[in-house]
C-alpha cells in the first residue's frame, strides 16, 4: 500500500527496471531513486503488496492512491478552481490516430511533458479525449464531474474495458468511441455526438 512504501523508508522497492516513467511516478509519493533495486535481491523481510489484474484495481485504493497524490501536490478539482479545458491525448505507434489533426480541429470547436504538469492537466480537465492506453492512467486525478471520452481499439472482436472499470469506480461519465481498426481513425460525428453528450452532463 502507499502507507507501507511511504511510511517504511528502510524498506527497499523491488521494480521491473529503473527507467524514467517507474521513476517519475514513484516521485510523485515522495519515493527517491536510491530506494529503488531490481534484479535478484535477498531480503530478510519481503512484503507483497496485494495485485490486481490490469483496470480492476479495489476502489478504495483507487481513491486512497488518488487522494494521497492530489494532497501531496496541493491541487484541487473543485469547480471554481478548475479551468474550462478540455484535454486530447495523442499518442503515437501502433494505437496512434492517423487522422490526429481532424479530430483536434473537433475537440477545439467545442473547447471553451513532464508527468507533473499531466498530472495537473489532469486534475482540472472537464473533458478528457484520449485513445486506449497508459496516459489514461491519469484519469485517476480527474474531477468526479469528468467526461472522459475513451478512443478504442477492436481486437479480435474484443475491446479493452480497463479504463471504464476504473470510471465506473471514480464516478466519472465515460463514452467509448471504436476506431476503425484496419485504418486507426475515428469518424468525427461519432466524435461530435460524444463532445455534445459530456457538455449536456458537464453543464
Amino acid at each position: 500500500s502507499t502507507a507501507c512504501l511511504i511510511d517504511y523508508e528502510a524498506y527497499k522497492i523491488h521494480v521491473g527496471e529503473t527507467n524514467s516513467w517507474v521513476i517519475s511516478w514513484l516521485a510523485l509519493l515522495g519515493i527517491g531513486r536510491e530506494r529503488l533495486v531490481t534484479g535478484s535481491i535477498y531480503a530478510q523481510r519481503l512484503v507483497v503488496p496485494l495485485s490486481n489484474k490490469c483496470g480492476t484495481p479495489l476502489a478504495q485504493s483507487v481513491h486512497h492512491f488518488r487522494k494521497y497524490v492530489l494532497t501531496r501536490l496541493a491541487l484541487s478539482t473543485q469547480s471554481e478552481q478548475r479551468d474550462n479545458s478540455i484535454l486530447l491525448v495523442q499518442r503515437n505507434g501502433s494505437r496512434a490516430v492517423t487522422n490526429h489533426d481532424e479530430v483536434s480541429a473537433v475537440v477545439q470547436k467545442h473547447s471553451s511533458s513532464h508527468l507533473l504538469d499531466q498530472v495537473r492537466r489532469f486534475s482540472s480537465a472537464r473533458i478528457i479525449v484520449a485513445p486506449h492506453g497508459a496516459a489514461l492512467l491519469f484519469s485517476v486525478f480527474a474531477p468526479p464531474d469528468v467526461c472522459i471520452i475513451e478512443l478504442m481499439y477492436p481486437s479480435a472482436g474484443q475491446i479493452n474495458l480497463c479504463f471504464l472499470r476504473i470510471s465506473t469506480k471514480l464516478g466519472h461519465k465515460h463514452i467509448g468511441i471504436s476506431m476503425d481498426p484496419l485504418t486507426n481513425t475515428v469518424q468525427s460525428l461519432s466524435l461530435q455526438e460524444a463532445l455534445l453528450q459530456c457538455a449536456s452532463g458537464a453543464s
